[in-house]
């Protein structure tokens, strides 16, 4: 979701947030997932808090299968709705007597029955509807209950329900139930692990409304009192929070995607309908430019679709629809099949048509995975305008950079330990701009053509398309991919460690025993005052020497908080940069100092030269022993694939030589890495294929 430089994290609740019109007018804020945020971080009213989250008490050995929801609003603007709503599903557990929901103690319920018609028993305690069922139903039993009820929803965290007016005069209708209002208008088991496998849901509005939500519509009926009900029915799978309505009086536009050829053939032909629901008068759906580097218009879907399909896999919802629903909350939101949108901003279009696939078909199993939702989003936006860099020149390093810069404000894991307070929940800094460059992070190590499989198959995982995921369910999904151990990698940046590295560099120059140059560089790392649970960061860090002929890029694979790299280079080596490309979320200055003395390098194995460079077939390898111990050396590509080793039993400590074939290795820089029973070094090569 989002729009707005978050990065006082909106911890006073009675500061009032821009428009999104004002965002929109903001050039130092540009960026979807901030359009989102503001959807989901706004102030509230006072008369309700968001400083206590919620949990479920429905029953835990029910599993909702159904939701139909038939709701009246005829007497606008009042937020007042009457209606019933069916709730089906089966036990889970031996035997089950009554069936708790959740329902927020405001609403007002009138009746409970069974789905043949036979009144029970309830009770209405706080936010628990308790129905007493006829007998005791066990394990694997379908239930299925009608409730009756009415009332105006209280609205809190992100407004979960409402109605009013426009400026115009035109009436207005929506919902936001993330992530604890679904029950705040409707009776559920409102826990985003518990998805339905249909809903349909229903509205009774005046005739100069229409309708939007979930999957298609089914019906359109017109009553002689002047309202039209709307019946929308979705049949895929959907957690509550994504349940929606948005009505109002619009101006509908509709287009259709049709799958290009080259996709079409990995995933079979797809013509999607596109439906836009408009206010009318704004122009929504046609946008405008403004300026050089922004563009706005939901009609600009058709032109995202295909760069997601081809990182993300098919369109997870291809026998329904997708499209946008005007609603006046000041944000975005991406309920399924049918995002609900303030403005206009393509940015926010590919953010929540990215939701789609993570978030939606692939959901957080609980709030505190909540980053797996708005980090991937986030990050889809960086696809998106990194794939139409041809269009909007030089948008794609605005929008990194300034993601890149709110990580930094991220405070705690990205794997939230408090689900209490929702500000803190999304806050921007945190799970939006950390979990996206979090992610950009993982693409630098692993490759993009990795990393697309690793999207994927994620997205495509029968154990979790339509289901649920978690951080741990992600980690053990890349390192199959990859074949790579990242338990390192999401321990200090999502699970356990909160904060960065700030890097500071000194180097010195001198030659090797064969002739040639080298650099020895010591790198060290001080954390920010926010680093937590981390010693070291454990990251390849991109050196990159200027020399007097050309400028060569080395990776110092650093595991400790200092360490010294020595590189061979091929000419006489002028200055030093530290991760130029910032491939790893660190402070934002960088302080390199030259040595015009050699370092005192440590009592530990060491490479003494490589020789020579660039290779063409073998390079002779020479290292400094400490002690007596086995040893190898092994080869590895950019993207972290062993792709040789060479062997050796203990020796005496002492200089060793040995010979590394790189024959058969396309050309292009490797890593070589002295392992030892003492710990490892890293050194970079650059092979030249024959």
């Amino acid at each position: 979701m989002g729009r707005r430089l978050l990065s006082l994290a909106l911890a006073a609740l009675t500061i009032a947030l821009p428009t999104a019109a004002q965002v929109l007018s903001d050039p130092g804020s540009v960026d979807g997932g901030a359009e989102c945020a503001i959807g989901k971080s706004r102030a509230l009213t006072p008369a309700r808090s968001i400083a206590a989250g919620k949990s479920s008490g429905a029953s835990a050995g029910f599993d909702a299968t159904f939701y139909g929801l038939e709701l009246r609003m005829t007497n606008l603007p009042s937020p007042a709705i009457s209606g019933r709503t069916r709730v089906e599903g089966r036990v889970i557990v031996p035997s089950l007597s009554r069936l708790d929901l959740d329902l927020d103690g405001a609403m007002v319920v009138g009746a409970v029955r069974t789905a043949g018609g036979q009144s029970l028993a309830w009770t209405h305690v706080g936010d628990v509807l308790s129905i007493s069922l006829p007998a005791p139903a066990p394990l694997g039993a379908a239930v299925a209950v009608d409730i009756d009820y009415s009332g105006t929803p209280p609205g809190s965290g992100f407004g979960s329900f409402g109605a009013g007016t426009r400026s115009n005069g035109d009436p207005y209708v929506w919902s936001l139930s993330e992530p604890y209002g679904a029950r705040e208008w409707w009776p559920s088991k409102d826990h985003p692990a518990d998805k339905a496998d249909s809903v349909v849901v229903s509205m009774r509005l005046p005739s100069t409304m229409r309708l939007g939500s979930n999957g298609l519509l089914a019906e359109e009926t017109a009553h002689p009192d002047g309202t039209t009900t709307y019946t929308w029915k979705h049949r895929y799978p959907i957690s509550t929070y994504l349940v929606s309505v948005a009505a109002g009086v619009y101006d509908v536009s509709t287009q259709e995607y049709v799958r290009p050829d080259s996709l079409a053939a990995r995933y079979g032909p797809l013509r999607l309908p596109l439906l836009h629901y408009a206010y009318r008068g704004t122009g929504a759906f046609e946008g405008s430019v403004s300026g050089t580097n922004r563009i706005q218009g939901w009609k600009w879907v058709t032109d995202i679709l295909p760069v997601f399909e081809h990182w993300f896999g098919p369109y997870p919802f291809p026998t329904e629809k997708y499209g946008h629903a005007h609603f006046s909350w000041g944000g975005a939101m991406e309920h399924q099949t049918m995002s609900s949108m303030t403005g206009a901003y393509v940015g926010t279009v590919a953010h929540e048509l990215a939701h789609q696939w993570y978030g939606d078909a692939v959901g957080p199993h609980g709030w505190p995975e909540l980053w797996l939702n708005e980090g991937f989003a986030t990050y889809s936006e960086l696809v998106w305008w990194r794939a139409r860099a041809d269009w909007y020149p030089g948008q794609y390093e605005l929008i990194r950079n300034l993601y890149y810069g709110r990580a930094r404000d991220a405070r705690g894991t990205l794997v939230l330990q408090d689900t209490s307070s929702v500000n803190d929940m999304f806050a921007g800094p945190r799970v939006y701009a950390k979990g996206g460059i979090v992610l950009d992070m993982l693409e630098s190590l692993v490759g993009p053509e990795s990393m697309r499989t690793i999207l994927r198959t994620w997205a495509d995982d029968p154990d979790r398309r339509y289901r649920t995921g978690t951080t741990a369910d992600l980690e053990r999904h890349v390192e199959s991919v990859t074949g790579r151990d990242f338990s390192t990698f999401f321990r200090q940046w999502v699970t356990h460690g909160s904060g960065y590295p700030v890097y500071e560099a000194s180097w010195s120059k001198a030659r090797s025993i064969s002739g040639a140059w080298e650099v020895t560089v010591r790198l060290a790392q001080r954390h920010d005052a926010e680093a937590t649970g981390v010693e070291a960061f454990e990251m390849p860090v991109e050196l990159v020497v200027a020399t007097v002929s050309d400028a060569v890029t080395y990776v110092a694979d650093q595991t400790e908080r200092e360490q010294v790299f020595t590189f061979t280079v091929p000419s006489e080596p002028v200055g030093l940069s530290v991760d130029p490309g910032k491939k790893i979320l660190r402070g934002e200055n960088v302080i390199v100092t030259k040595s015009d003395a050699p370092f005192d390098l440590p009592a530990r194995p060491r490479f003494a030269d490589v020789y020579p460079v660039p290779s063409t077939d073998r390079v002779t390898v020479a290292v400094d022993l400490p002690d007596s111990s086995a040893w190898s050396i092994e080869v590895y590509d950019l993207e972290g694939r062993r792709r040789d080793v060479v062997r050796s039993g203990p020796t005496p400590p002492g200089r060793r030589t040995v010979s590394v074939d790189l024959g058969g290795l396309a050309s292009g820089p490797y890593v070589l890495r002295l392992v030892t029973d003492r710990g490892s070094v890293s050194r970079t090569v650059v092979h030249v294929a024959r």
